[in-house]
């Protein structure tokens, strides 16, 4: 079992001082359209890649999970969420074309859109969702964790 020393500690802590260092500095140059939504400039492809990296640490770590609990049977989650997406897009080209209006979040489409209800309903969703991808992310990394420090959980 590999397990970190010292040396391997303090620059991970310098690492993530640097990074604290380099987003204090560049806070203050950015509008909050910068941050929030790239100023409206990301293309396609740009999206769907961010979309996807965002999500990708977590959905690889249960995936190697899956594989190993049912076998190559595990493919069926990618093809539900390459299906998804493709349901998705032409809801989303329309949203992106709707979105001229500053809409931040989903919510503030649904509640422009259909009303204050259906907002709080999307909100729940997107919440619920989060909460569960935060979960795998805490799981995972917890795995990783105790697997190179060995410190039990």
């Amino acid at each position: 079992m590999a397990s970190l020393s010292s040396f391997d500690f303090a620059l991970i802590f310098i690492y993530f001082i640097v990074l604290l260092l380099i987003g204090y500095f560049t806070h203050r140059k950015q509008k909050p359209d910068d941050f929030l939504i790239a100023q409206r400039k990301l293309g396609t492809w740009s999206t769907m890649a961010t979309i996807n990296a965002s999500k990708s640490g977590s959905i690889l770590m249960i995936f190697v999970a899956l594989t190993y609990l049912w076998g190559f049977s595990a493919v069926w989650y990618f093809i539900g969420v390459i299906i998804g997406i493709a349901i998705f897009i032409p809801f989303a080209l329309k949203l992106k074309q709707i979105s001229k209006q500053k809409f931040y979040t989903l919510a503030d489409y649904f509640k422009n859109r259909y009303g204050k209800t259906s907002a709080v309903f999307a909100s729940l969703i997107s919440i619920f969702l989060m909460l569960g991808l935060a979960v795998l992310n805490i799981i995972a990394g917890t795995k990783i964790f105790v697997f190179f420090t060995g410190w039990p959980f």
